[in-house]
């Protein structure tokens, strides 16, 4: 709990002035806060359409986040993603631009039976984030001596999510999903005392935190039925729900001090049997087929952050958050006689995000625009094999609720990679 606090109160000083300080390598200097910024990627689709698709029943993509959507998956397939994230970061007075590129997951489908909606899937799709890196100048005024110094904070790391599942249709339109998530990671940081007077000794404390453990995801989704009507029938309605977790913890804290910081070893601290507690989260959303090729979203995400535990106390500068996204899909014809332009998928979309960190009791909320389109790029109907790239463009503007904390806009394009084919198919005999 110290030590939450204590980062707390280091995001309020490194806010005072970014002249002094600068947020490194790609990363927000919210990062060091909680378990670093929270990644919600559902997949490319959902990424362009404001990260909406809990309700949207999906035949060439995976939805990570909601099982019951796999169910119409008629092809095997293979995704992989990357993640391009650009920060320009602000205090108001000077600003300065940062980015990364991160590996953001890759799923594989099975379908084993589509006519009753059992599809396994399998993948490794990212959790949180940590990258930072941070300076800040400061001066200490003791009875006989003034002492300046700067601090170099740094982190690292973060938390991923291995996950194995199967999706159900007893009903042309109801599906039920279910997957077993294994979360692990690590989270590294240091604080570096760096004293501008040579008769001074500085020092580095480095912590390193590794977490394991699982939840669990339940998801249902229902499509429209003829008995409701021609003006409910395109409707969709779905959720889902992770259960809360339980994350073994293994924490090490290394003091050095000394004339050569990186030969003198002070002390060293261990805590072998800690834990993490995430929260439970659940989604509702909801999808409207305005027409054979047009498809309306709206998503709403909670997570409930407050009830979260680090060693056994109640987690610090953390708050319940939560998302809403919609966003709107124009599909792409499969006539093989069609302009190329028709067969590309385009996708548009907003969210708002009230995120679960907090630094002095102020929420930093984050808010951005999304597109999306789909490019076809190999298609051979012999074999039922097809290849697509789907990319996702975004901006958003990470600030405080209230107060003059670091503002952050931030760019983020998304890219992934579909192969689908025709598997557990038995072929005609001659």
């Amino acid at each position: 709990m110290r030590t939450i606090i204590f980062r707390c109160l280091i995001l309020v000083l490194v806010t005072g002035g970014l002249d002094a300080a600068r947020a490194g390598d790609g990363g927000s200097a919210y990062s060091l806060l909680g378990i670093g910024d929270l990644r919600y990627w559902p997949n490319a689709r959902s990424a362009g359409m404001g990260f909406t698709g809990i309700a949207l029943p999906a035949q060439n993509t995976l939805n990570a986040s909601a099982p019951a959507t796999w169910a119409r998956i008629g092809q095997t397939r293979l995704e992989a993603g990357a993640l391009y994230e650009g920060f320009n970061t602000s205090d108001g007075i000077s600003s300065r631009y940062l980015a990364r590129v991160d590996f953001n997951g890759a799923t594989l489908s099975l379908p084993i039976a589509p006519s009753r909606g059992i599809v396994v899937a399998a993948g490794l799709v990212p959790y949180s984030r940590i990258n930072f890196d941070t300076y800040n100048a400061a001066t200490y005024t003791g009875p006989t001596d003034t002492l300046s110094y700067s601090i170099h904070y740094k982190g690292s790391g973060g938390i991923s999510r291995a996950f194995l599942g199967t999706s159900w249709a007893p009903a042309s339109t109801l599906s039920f999903g279910f997957s077993f998530n294994y979360l692990f990671g690590s989270r590294d940081q240091s604080r570096e005392l760096v004293p501008h007077t040579s008769g001074f000794t500085g020092n580095i404390e480095e912590e390193s935190n590794s977490v394991s453990g699982v939840t669990y995801t339940l998801g249902a989704l229902f499509t429209g039925s003829p008995s409701l009507g021609s003006v409910l029938r395109p409707l969709s309605l779905g959720f889902f729900v992770t259960s809360r977790g339980r994350l073994n913890t293994r924490n090490q804290t290394i003091y050095t001090f000394g004339p050569s910081l990186s030969a003198t070893e002070l002390d060293t601290t261990s805590l072998p049997t800690g834990d993490l507690v995430v929260p439970f989260t659940y989604g509702v959303g909801m999808a409207y087929q305005v027409s054979d090729r047009y498809v309306l979203a709206a998503d709403y995400v909670a997570e409930p952050w407050q009830s979260s535990e680090f060693n056994g106390a109640h987690f610090q500068g953390v708050r319940d958050g939560y998302r809403i996204g919609i966003g709107a899909e124009r599909l792409a014809l499969r006539e093989l006689g069609a302009p190329w332009r028709e067969h590309l998928s385009l996708r548009l979309g907003a969210y708002y995000h009230s995120t679960y960190i907090q630094v002095g009791g102020v929420g930093i909320v984050e808010y951005g625009i999304t597109g999306g389109i789909t490019l076809p790029l190999y298609t051979d109907p012999r074999f039922g094999s097809e290849s697509s790239l789907t990319l996702a463009l975004e901006y958003a503007h990470r600030a405080p609720a209230s107060g003059s904390l670091i503002k952050d806009s931030i760019w983020r394009c998304t890219a992934s990679f579909v192969i689908g084919e025709l598997w557990f198919v038995r072929s005609e005999e001659d």
